[in-house]
């Protein structure tokens, strides 16, 4: 079955066949590319359903890193990665205004709406018009600023898409530049445009989402890509802590807004 750039094929074999290694070698050849085995469906106690669907060409790898507002329990942020459908990785942070429980009400909700909406395999402009529909009718101010980062495990394709998110940041081919966006937060209209930037990614090459409370410690942008762009660290986790330490150390740890830096590398 093929749907635009989506194939997947269903095959139907007897248990006393059934070899993963086998099917995957057989279905790649017919199907001309590579086919994993995703998963197997028993239809009796003979027939077995093999669902295979090509093998992405990219993985993503990923770290966070937070802290609440100084005096505060609870963060008003939350951040997700996740597989998103058949070759799709989502990146995101929302960060709810204000903060504390109400804000990570707030955003805990968006954020789930959000991942909810791109399972389901609607396109950009639809899941974001609908849950800021949601949020904008909700009872109270339920503003949120939300940070999105899609891509494509098949050919590396990127969306950037901002709702009042900071800037963030994309290290690629050894280079960082600052991704921008001029959006409002989800929920302030009722009707809204999202700010939407498309670019390549390839292996190594590493994609930074934060919240405000993170990027206002740094006062000067430039130094903040400068320390992502002089990073030696491979492992997401290990940028994500560093970074997170170095933005602690600048508000004398003692953060006015909660602080959230999700950090990701293509592979």
């Amino acid at each position: 079955m093929e749907d635009g750039e989506s194939l997947s094929v269903i095959v139907t074999v007897a248990k006393t066949d059934f070899d993963n290694s086998v099917i995957e070698k057989i279905v790649s050849s017919v199907a001309n590319c590579k086919m994993k085995v995703q998963k197997v469906v028993n239809v009796s106690n003979v027939w077995s359903s093999v669902y295979l669907f090509p093998q992405p060409r990219f993985d993503v790898v990923c770290g966070v890193a937070n802290c609440a507002k100084d005096g505060n329990v609870i963060s008003g942020d939350t951040h997700s990665f996740v597989k998103i459908g058949q070759g799709k990785y989502m990146l995101s942070v929302c960060d709810g205004m204000g903060s504390g429980q109400t804000a990570q009400t707030v955003s805990n909700t968006c954020i789930s709406l959000v991942e909810s909406f791109y399972k389901a395999g609607f396109d950009n402009e639809v899941i974001l018009s609908s849950v800021n529909k949601l949020m904008s009718v909700a009872q109270g101010e339920a503003f949120s600023a939300v940070d999105i980062c899609v891509i494509n495990l098949y050919k590396g394709l990127c969306d950037f898409i901002k709702l009042g998110a900071p800037d963030g940041l994309a290290k690629i081919n050894g280079k960082t530049n600052f991704v921008s966006g001029s959006a409002l937060p989800m929920g302030v209209l009722e009707e809204m445009k999202p700010s939407v930037t498309k670019t390549v990614l390839a292996h190594n090459d590493m994609v930074v989402l934060a919240s405000d409370g993170f990027m206002d410690c740094f006062t000067d942008k430039n130094q903040l890509a400068t320390l992502i762009q002089d990073n030696v660290f491979t492992n997401p986790q290990l940028v994500a802590d560093e970074l997170l330490k170095v933005a602690l150390k600048k508000c004398d740890y003692a953060p006015k807004d909660d602080m959230t830096v999700v950090v990701a590398r293509v592979v």
